[in-house]
């Protein structure tokens, strides 16, 4: 059994080197947009209505949601998901790869040319693969549903679809953990995405409670740093004698900034512990325990990188 590995050293390099390579935030604004449109592209498309539960289980709901929407619109949303996708593809890149060498050298001056941007590529079909089999996985496990519905059960349909979105949460959130790992992978390496994932599957298995504690502790951070934001905002505003246009204004960039800070700070703290779990010498790396000498090759070139 692997020993257990502090992560608190990671949490604690990962805000330093971002302090010290404010560079990281103009890429972790990148990644922040990404996600802003993700939002909006799935508001648009899976929330129609004001009742999510209700029109989720209504089995006319999709077909419905599907007729009302114009080419048009379907246009528009498949551009803002595209575009998505690529700026989120190539914030993470340059968020991993930068981290990835000021954790070696704190000094080491930054360079665009250096950046393997064209790797966002790899990012991009993860994110692909990913979410379509997110969508196929929740389509399958609601098939039963659909039967149950043709035949009246209506009960029986809705215990099914609230069990099929329960399972394909839970799924969605494995695939959050893996798809960390497998970014940096394709990040830092010329490895295969097939072998870059199965990679990250053997790491979290062996650092689940790490990477548990990570995931709980980042979550704290941004619910804490949003809240306490909005609680002291509101004095500070009323002592300027902010308007209230004013102070939405402000409240929403200093909320923005902290976020763009959490997620810069989030992925550094992510890549160091990486090089920690992936580059592990003593006994044998967890790669090595597998004997898969195939993706250990994509390990071996990171501090090359």
């Amino acid at each position: 059994m692997n020993e257990s590995i502090d992560t608190f050293p990671s949490i604690k390099k990962g805000l330093r080197v971002v302090c010290l390579n404010p560079i990281l935030l103009v890429f972790s604004f990148i990644v922040i947009i990404a996600k802003i449109l993700f939002q909006f592209f799935a508001q648009s498309l899976l929330l129609p209505q004001s009742n999510f539960f209700e029109t989720t289980l209504n089995s006319t709901t999709f077909q419905q949601m599907i007729a009302a929407i114009t080419q048009e619109a379907f246009l528009i949303l498949f551009i803002i998901f595209l575009l998505h996708l690529i700026l989120k593809s190539l914030g993470l890149v340059a968020l991993i790869f930068l981290s990835n060498t000021y954790e070696k050298s704190l000094e080491t001056k930054f360079s665009w040319k250096k950046i393997p941007f064209n790797r966002y590529q790899k990012i991009l079909h993860l994110e692909i693969v990913f979410f379509l089999s997110l969508i196929c996985i929740g389509a399958i496990l609601n098939i039963p549903a659909y039967f149950a519905t043709t035949r009246q059960l209506l009960d029986l349909a809705q215990i099914i679809s609230l069990s099929a979105l329960g399972i394909t949460l839970a799924i969605a959130i494995l695939f959050i953990f893996l798809y960390n790992y497998t970014a940096i992978y394709l990040s830092l390496s010329q490895i295969s995405l097939r072998s870059a994932i199965e990679n990250s599957y053997l790491l979290f298995r062996k650092n689940i409670k790490e990477t548990l504690l990570l995931a709980i502790f980042f979550i704290f951070i941004r619910i804490t740093a949003i809240t306490f934001t909005t609680i002291l905002f509101r004095p500070i505003a009323s002592f300027l004698q902010l308007s209230s246009i004013h102070e939405t204004f402000f409240s929403f960039f200093l909320t923005f900034f902290i976020l763009i800070l959490i997620e810069a700070w989030h992925w550094a703290t992510l890549t160091i512990f990486f090089r920690k779990i992936a580059l592990f010498k003593e006994p044998f790396s967890p790669l090595q325990e597998e004997k898969n000498m195939v993706q250990q090759k994509g390990v071996v070139g990171f501090d090359e990188v």
